[in-house]
């Protein structure tokens, strides 16, 4: 798996398959190159002890619309999820080490650089997921581990 040199938010995946003409042996395979498009880039932010969720979200919001210019309302999705304990972070945990996150989801094509985004705000003690890339995030969404088969539909 790679980051798809020229197209922001797709990703390119080596294998083999099942050929499906007679090369000798009835299970023969061939190399395959399939390219996955419209990967979405993902963002959490992690709420700060003893605040609202919906002023984390309001806060989330109004950063990320200043930083990012969408045409369409539903390009950028914001949701309140809970994460397990991100380690890396020195974040607010409750006693099951899960944390209160906004989580917001647009595509890679949408210019946001790493840079322009706070590590720490009002509401928010916290962020990650501004350096994932395409190929990383799909490998966590299908929690991918090692080589293996990977079923692919509908291509």
């Amino acid at each position: 798996m790679q980051d798809h040199p020229s197209e922001k938010g797709s990703m390119l995946i080596f294998g083999k398959v099942r050929s499906h003409e007679k090369i000798g042996h009835p299970n023969d395979y061939v190399s395959a190159m399939l390219t996955v498009k419209n990967v979405d880039r993902e963002l959490f932010f992690c709420l700060k002890k003893g605040e609202d969720i919906r002023d984390l979200m309001a806060e989330v919001k109004s950063i990320i619309n200043q930083k990012i210019k969408s045409q369409k309302p539903d390009e950028i999705t914001f949701e309140h999820v809970r994460k397990k304990y991100a380690f890396e972070l020195e974040v607010d945990v409750d006693e099951e080490k899960f944390i209160e996150c906004v989580k917001v989801t647009f595509s890679f094509k949408k210019i946001l650089k790493k840079e322009d985004l706070a590590y720490e705000g009002k509401f928010y003690k916290g962020l990650f997921g501004t350096s994932y890339t395409p190929t990383e995030t799909l490998i966590l969404h299908k929690m991918l581990k090692g080589p293996g088969w990977i079923g692919i539909q509908d291509y």
